[in-house]
C-alpha cells in the first residue's frame, strides 16, 4: 500500500499531522476490520505490517461518523467485529 506516501503529501500540502484517518480493511466482509487514527498514526502501522490490502482510506473529519454509520457492524459476528484505535 502507499498510503504512508498518501499521508506525508497530504500533510506537506497543509491537512494537520492530527487529521482524522481511517482505514477499512475487507469490507462488507466479516473480516473487516476499521482501523482509526490520524495521518501520522496510521502509517506507521501500515509499515508495521499491521494493516493489509484490500483497505479503503478515509480522510477527514467524516472519519467520526464511523460509529453512528457502521451500518456492517450489526451484520459481523462478534469475533470479526473489530475496531481499532491506532492514535500514538
Amino acid at each position: 500500500m502507499h498510503n504512508h506516501l498518501i499521508s506525508r503529501e497530504l500533510i506537506a500540502h497543509g491537512l494537520p499531522c492530527d487529521t482524522p484517518l481511517a482505514l477499512i480493511e475487507n469490507g462488507t466482509t466479516t473480516a473487516q476490520q476499521t482501523h482509526i487514527g490520524t495521518l501520522q498514526a496510521l502509517p506507521e502501522a501500515l509499515i508495521a505490517g499491521r494493516i493489509k490490502s484490500p483497505a479503503l482510506l478515509i480522510v477527514g473529519s467524516v472519519v467520526s461518523l464511523h460509529e453512528k454509520l457502521a451500518w456492517f457492524k450489526g451484520a459481523q459476528t462478534p469475533a470479526s467485529a473489530r475496531h481499532n484505535d491506532l492514535h500514538s
